[in-house]
C-alpha cells in the first residue's frame, strides 16, 4: 500500500491501541524498533500526543532505537549511526525513551559490524530474524555471544517476527475483525511451542514474540495470557520488552556460543530475499547519492562555513534531509520490494534531497571562499577553489561547473597554481549570463541551462556571470579542505601525459589494449601482471520478482565475448584520453510461454573508459537504453588471480566471502563501495557508485570473476510481500547510467588500500569561482586532519552543544596513533565520544585508535 493508505491504518490501529493500554495496565507494546511510525501518528492525531506520550513515559509503549528499521546492507556506515541518532532524538520528543535494543527482526541479513555500531550507543543486546549461518553454530542455541571484528559484543536472539503470533492469531494472515480466540486451543499451542523453545534456549527464559507486519493490537491478549498461567503450572507468561527477556537470559545462561561475522547465511543455508539489492537499481544509486552529498559533502562545508565564516549551521534543513533519507531507506522501501507508487514517492525525497544539498552546498562554500586570502600575482585573475569536504589528501578529477561573476570572454583560458605553475586542464566557456536578482542564487547548472538573461555588450563587466566548464586534476588536495588555482586568459598547457597507442592507451601505472569485443586487457605496468578480457558483459532471464532472481530449467544466457564492437577515441586531454566503446546488443524481448522470447529487442551499450594522468584507476561508465522484460544484466570482471574468497565491505567491514563455483545460480551477495579479489600477492579492486550486488565465480581456467549487477528486471512484487502484484516499474525500462572503477594493486584489500581508494573514488568535490580579495584563511589549508585515520565517516555540528563531531574508522587490524590537528582544534578541548555524542574518554594531545574500530572525536566540546 501507500504510504497514506498505511497511515490511515496506522491511526486507526494507534488509537485502539491507546484505549487498550489506558484499560488493562499490564498491556504493553513494542513499536518495531523504529519512532516514525509515531511521528506518522501524531502529525494526523495531535489531540492525542500527550496520551501517547504519557504511556512511553511509563513504558507501557516502546519505540526505537531505531528512526526507521532499515535494510542493513545497503546504508552506509555512517547513515546506520544517524537512524541510531535520530531514532533516539525523536522518541525523546514524544516523551519516551528508546529501547535499547539492536532490534532487526525483518531485515534482509545484518551488517557484522552491527555490534559494535549498537555499543557505541552504550547498547548490549541485539534480536534478529534473517540470516543466521545456522551450520557455524554447535550447539544451536537461540541465544549467543555475537562479535564485531573490533571486539565489540551484543547478546543476540535469533527469533524475528511472530514465533508468538498464534496467542492473538491462529495464523499470519486471519481475518483480524471476525476471528474470536479459543483459549483452550492457544493453550494447547502454547505448551507445545515453549517445549520446542526450551530445547534451544541457553536458560529458562523464554520469548514470545505476538505480532508482525501490520498486525494490529489484541484486546483479548491480557485474558488470554491470564488463561494460560491459570491452567498449567510449568510457565509464567508476563507482558514485557526483548530486553526483559535478554536481562534474564544474561543472568542464567551458563554457557553461550560466540559468533563472528555477518548473518548472511551460508552455503548450506542461503540467505533468502537476497535479490532485493538489486531490485529498482534507480532507488540505490539515488540513495548512494544522497548519502555522500549529505554526510560527505554538506554537512561538513556548513561546519567549516560557521566555524571560518560565521554562517549559521543549516540544522533544521539537515534533519529534514536525513529523516526523508532514512524514510527512504526502510527495509522494503530502498531494498525496491514495493508496489510501484512507493518507489515514486521514494524518488521524489531523493529528488527534493538532491536539490536542497546541493543549494546548500553552494551557499556553505560561497561563504568560506570568501574567507579565503586569494590576493595573488595575478592581480584581477579570477580564483578557482575546490573543496575536498570530507575525504583524506588526494589527487582527484574535478569536473565542475563554475560561475565567474563577472565578464570573462576569450578564447583560449589556463589554469596556474598559487606558484604560478601551469595546471594540465580543459577549460570551456558556457555562457555568459546577466547577474540579476534571480540569477545570483542560482546553481551553475542552472545559469548554464537558462533559456533567457543572455548578456548583451552594453551591461557593465560587474553585472555578468561567465559561465565555465573545469576538467583538470586537483593535486594533493588536503583532508576535509581546500586548494585555489588561478584562471587565465592564454592557452593552456601543451603535450599529454596520456598516451594514445596503437589499440588503446596507458598513463604511468598501467596500459589498456582494446579487443574487437569491447573488452580489453588490462597491463599493470609496475609488475607486468596481465589480465585478459578484463570486462564484459552477460545477459540473462530472471523470472523472480523483486524480492528474489529465478531462473527458468533451461538458462539462457547472453554475453558480449564474441561482439563486434564500435572503439573511438573520443577525448583526448592533456590529463586524461577516453575511449568510448559501443557495444551492440540483442536480447530477447521478455518471458513467453515459460522462455525467452523469440523476439529480440536492441539494446546496446555504450561504454566509456577513461584513464588519468597520475591516477592508477580505469573509470568505466556504462550506457544503456533497457527495452527488455524479466532480465538480469551484469558487468563482469576478470581478475586474473585464483582465490577461494574475495572481500567487499559493508557498513564499516570488510567481509571476506567465498567463491562460488560456476553454475545455474546467480547467488547475489552484499558490497557497498568495493569488493576485491586477490591471493595475497596481487590483486584487483571493483569500484562502484550505488551497485550493491556482486558475486564472485571461478572462470574456466579457475580465475576469478567478479559479477556487478546493473539492472535486474522483474515485474511482480513477490509472495514474500503477503499480497503479490504486478509492478511494471520494477522493469526498469528505459534509460540508465552505471558508474565503476578498476584497480589493480599489489597485496590484499588492505595493502592495495582499496577502502581508501573507494572512497575517493565516490566521494564528491566541489569547486567554486570568485574574485580577487583579502581573507583570514590561506588559499590552501585543512578544516581539521586526523593522522594515521584513512577513513573519514562524518564531519558535523554535534546534536547537543556548540561543538563539532570528527568520526574516522581505523580499519587496520592494529591500534594506532592519531594525532587531531588543524584550525578547527586551535586552542579547543578534545575529547572522545562515542557514536551518539556522549562522553566516553577525555584525551590528552595523542588518541589511540583500536584495530577495526570507530574514532569520534568531539571538537570544542567541555
Amino acid at each position: 500500500m501507500t504510504q497514506g493508505q498505511f497511515q490511515i491504518r496506522l491511526t486507526r490501529m494507534i488509537d485502539r491501541l491507546l484505549d487498550i493500554c489506558e484499560k488493562y495496565q499490564q498491556y504493553r507494546f513494542y513499536f518495531d524498533g523504529q519512532t516514525i511510525a509515531l511521528k506518522d501518528y501524531v502529525e494526523v492525531r495531535p489531540e492525542n500526543r500527550d496520551r501517547l506520550s504519557g504511556l512511553m513515559r511509563s513504558g507501557r509503549i516502546a519505540a526505537g532505537p531505531w528512526y526507521g528499521l532499515a535494510d542493513q546492507f545497503i546504508p552506509g556506515g555512517e547513515t546506520v549511526l544517524r537512524n541510531l541518532l535520530e531514532g533516539r532524538r525523536s522518541c525523546r520528543e514524544l516523551g519516551g525513551e528508546p529501547v535499547r535494543l539492536g532490534y532487526v527482526p525483518d531485515s534482509f541479513g545484518s551488517n557484522s559490524a552491527l555490534p559494535m555500531l549498537l555499543n557505541e550507543f552504550g547498547i548490549r543486546y541485539a534480536v534478529f530474524g534473517r540470516g543466521r549461518p545456522r551450520d557455524k553454530f554447535h550447539p544451536l542455541q537461540n541465544e549467543f555471544r555475537w562479535e564485531s571484528s573490533s571486539g565489540a559484543s551484543v547478546l543476540a536472539a535469533n527469533f524475528g517476527y511472530a514465533c508468538g503470533i498464534f496467542l492473538s492469531y491462529p495464523d499470519l494472515w486471519t481475518d483480524i475483525r471476525r476471528f474470536k480466540i479459543d483459549p483452550r486451543s492457544v493453550l494447547l499451542r502454547f505448551m507445545d511451542e515453549a517445549a520446542k523453545q526450551r530445547k534451544q534456549a541457553s536458560s529458562r527464559h523464554l520469548y514470545f514474540s505476538v505480532s508482525i507486519d501490520h498486525m494490529e493490537a489484541r484486546e483479548s491478549l491480557p485474558e488470554i495470557v491470564d488463561y494460560i498461567n491459570s491452567h498449567q503450572n510449568e510457565y509464567v507468561l508476563r507482558f514485557g520488552l526483548p530486553t526483559d527477556y535478554l536481562d534474564g537470559v544474561e543472568k542464567k545462561a551458563k554457557k553461550m556460543v560466540v559468533y563472528r561475522g555477518e548473518q548472511c547465511g551460508s552455503k548450506k543455508f542461503p540467505m533468502d530475499l537476497i535479490g532485493t539489492l538489486s531490485s529498482h537499481v534507480e532507488l540505490k544509486q539515488a540513495n548512494f547519492h544522497c548519502e555522500n552529498l549529505l554526510a560527505g559533502a554538506v554537512e561538513p562545508m556548513a561546519v567549516m562555513a560557521e566555524h571560518f565564516a560565521g554562517e549559521k549551521y543549516p540544522a533544521g534543513i539537515l534533519r529534514k534531509m536525513w529523516q526523508l533519507l532514512l524514510a527512504n531507506q526502510t527495509h522494503d522501501s530502498i531494498c525496491g520490494c514495493s508496489i510501484d507508487q512507493v518507489h515514486r514517492d521514494m524518488m521524489s525525497r531523493y529528488e527534493f534531497i538532491e536539490k536542497t544539498a546541493v543549494y546548500c552546498l553552494k551557499d556553505a562554500m560561497s561563504v568560506v571562499a570568501e574567507k579565503i586570502d586569494v590576493l595573488s600575482e595575478f592581480g584581477d585573475a579570477p580564483v578557482v577553489t575546490v573543496f575536498n569536504p570530507l575525504c583524506g589528501r588526494r589527487r582527484v578529477p574535478v569536473r565542475a561547473m563554475v560561475a565567474v561573476p563577472r565578464r570573462f570572454i576569450y578564447k583560449h583560458y589556463r589554469l596556474v597554481d598559487a606558484a604560478g605553475v601551469t595546471i594540465s586542464a580543459r577549460i570551456r566557456r558556457i555562457a555568459v549570463k546577466q547577474m540579476d536578482l534571480e540569477s545570483v542564487y542560482m546553481m551553475p547548472e542552472q545559469l548554464a541551462a537558462l533559456l533567457s538573461k543572455d548578456v548583451d555588450t552594453e551591461r557593465s563587466n560587474d553585472q555578468v556571470f561567465t559561465i565555465l566548464d573545469l576538467d583538470f586534476i586537483a593535486e594533493d588536495l588536503p583532508m576535509c579542505g581546500w586548494k585555489t588555482w588561478y584562471l587565465q586568459p592564454g592557452k593552456p598547457q601543451a603535450g599529454e601525459k596520456i598516451t594514445i597507442t596503437d589499440n588503446g592507451m596507458k598513463n604511468e601505472f598501467l596500459q589498456l589494449d582494446f579487443l574487437p569485443n569491447g573488452s580489453f586487457d588490462l597491463i599493470d605496468l609496475r609488475n607486468g601482471r596481465k589480465i585478459h578480457e578484463a570486462l564484459y558483459f552477460e545477459d540473462r532471464e530472471d523470472v523472480g520478482n523483486l524480492y528474489d532472481h529465478a531462473s527458468l530449467p533451461k538458462i539462457e544466457q547472453y554475453d558480449t565475448l564474441k561482439a563486434k564492437a564500435k572503439i573511438t577515441v573520443e577525448e583526448r586531454l592533456p590529463h586524461r584520453a577516453t575511449f568510448k566503446i559501443t557495444i551492440p546488443q540483442a536480447i530477447p524481448a521478455g518471458i513467453e510461454n515459460d522462455a525467452r522470447s523469440s523476439r529480440k529487442v536492441n539494446m546496446p551499450l555504450t561504454v566509456r573508459i577513461t584513464l588519468y594522468d597520475g591516477i592508477p584507476r580505469v573509470d568505466i561508465t556504462v550506457d544503456c537504453t533497457n527495452k527488455a522484460r524479466n532480465h538480469c544484466l551484469q558487468a563482469v570482471f576478470n581478475s586474473g588471480v585464483k582465490t577461494s574468497t574475495c572481500a567487499s565491505d559493508t557498513a564499516f567491514e570488510v567481509v571476506t566471502r567465498p567463491v562460488d563455483a560456476p553454475g545455474p545460480t546467480w547467488k547475489h551477495r552484499p558490497m557497498q563501495n568495493f569488493v576485491d579479489a586477490s591471493d595475497g600477492r596481487h590483486g584487483l579492486c571493483i569500484m562502484s557508485k550505488g551497485l550493491y550486488s556482486q558475486l564472485a565465480t571461478k572462470d574456466k581456467d579457475g580465475a576469478t570473476a567478479v559479477h556487478v549487477t546493473l539492472l535486474r528486471c522483474t515485474g511482480r512484487l513477490g509472495p514474500a510481500a503477503g499480497a503479490d502484484y504486478y509492478t511494471p516499474a520494477g522493469q526498469c525500462v528505459g534509460r540508465h547510467h552505471f558508474e565503476l572503477a578498476l584497480m589493480p594493486h599489489e597485496g590484499d584489500w588492505l595493502e592495495g588500500g582499496c577502502p581508501e581508494a573507494a572512497a575517493a573514488f565516490s566521494r564528491p568535490v566541489c569547486a567554486i569561482a570568485s574574485l580577487p580579495h583579502p581573507g583570514t584563511l590561506p588559499v590552501s589549508g585543512s578544516a581539521i586532519t586526523v593522522d594515521a585515520i584513512p577513513i573519514v565517516s562524518c564531519l558535523k555540528r554535534a546534536e547537543q552543544g556548540d561543538g563539532v563531531i570528527f568520526r574516522g574508522w581505523n580499519l587496520t587490524l592494529s591500534a594506532v596513533e592519531a594525532t587531531p590537528w588543524g584550525v578547527l582544534t586551535a586552542g579547543q578541548k578534545i575529547v572522545v565520544l562515542r557514536a551518539d555524542e556522549t562522553l566516553h574518554t577525555k584525551t590528552g594531545e595523542k588518541i589511540v585508535a583500536a584495530p577495526s574500530a570507530l574514532l569520534t572525536l568531539g571538537i570544542g566540546i567541555n
